[in-house]
């Protein structure tokens, strides 16, 4: 994500009850869609009320600026990237290189909607870069933890490179998997197979310096 805005945004209200969550909720939902299709720049506040069925004081109550909804939809993104990793974080130590790929291809083409309207608003510059900064490492960190717990032997020191690396394949999931052309299905399951050959090589390239071979806990072929 780039972005090139350092100043915070201005702070709506915060949401107390259940209602103004709800709505909340539904803002950035709509806010979503519309970043994720049509582009933060080209959005308006007036097509997000009308998207979301808000009022536009309520709008405004709740996120004074756009600015301050790309914020949050940075932010929604990567709670939701936390939330649908913490699976996958948890068995890793016990899964395939093959299965690992399989299930975060999976998880990445879920969060494509969410994924897309975040580099929409932070390519225009839609969010600080304190923020843009913090749910990036976010992201990384989940990654890292599970390149951690699948191949424990791994060099610390190489692990943030590792995790980087992987973010981008992840990044390339998600935009293929939005893809009209008809080559696009065919392509996710190619990107999940050089996934699958990254996180062997880790393991390969582990052992090698190790004196040992390590990968996965179970082959390739395996079930968890």
């Amino acid at each position: 994500m780039i972005s090139h805005k350092s100043s915070a945004p201005q702070v709506g209200a915060e949401p107390v009850r259940r209602n103004g969550r709800k709505r909340v909720s539904v803002i950035l939902d709509a806010a979503k869609v519309l970043f994720g299709t049509r582009g933060f720049d080209a959005t308006t506040m007036s097509e997000i009320a009308i998207q979301s069925n808000t009022a536009a004081g309520s709008l405004y109550r709740f996120f004074p600026t756009k600015e301050a909804i790309g914020d949050a939809i940075v932010n929604r993104y990567g709670e939701r990237f936390e939330i649908a990793f913490a699976s996958l974080l948890e068995a890793a130590e016990l899964l395939s290189a093959q299965q690992i790929a399989l299930i975060a291809a999976d998880i990445m083409v879920e969060l494509e909607d969410d994924h897309a309207a975040a580099i929409s608003v932070a390519d225009a510059g839609g969010v600080t870069t304190e923020q843009r900064q913090i749910q990036t490492q976010r992201v990384l960190n989940v990654i890292a933890q599970v390149i951690r717990r699948a191949f424990p032997i791994i060099a610390p020191s190489k692990v943030p490179v590792c995790a980087f690396t992987l973010m981008q394949l992840f990044k390339t999931v998600t935009i293929v998997s939005r893809s009209q052309a008809p080559q696009a299905k065919g392509a996710i399951g190619e990107m999940r197979s050089v996934i699958e050959l990254y996180l062997q090589s880790l393991g390969e390239a582990a052992g090698s310096e190790n004196g040992a071979s390590r990968s996965p806990a179970r082959p390739s072929g395996g079930s968890a």
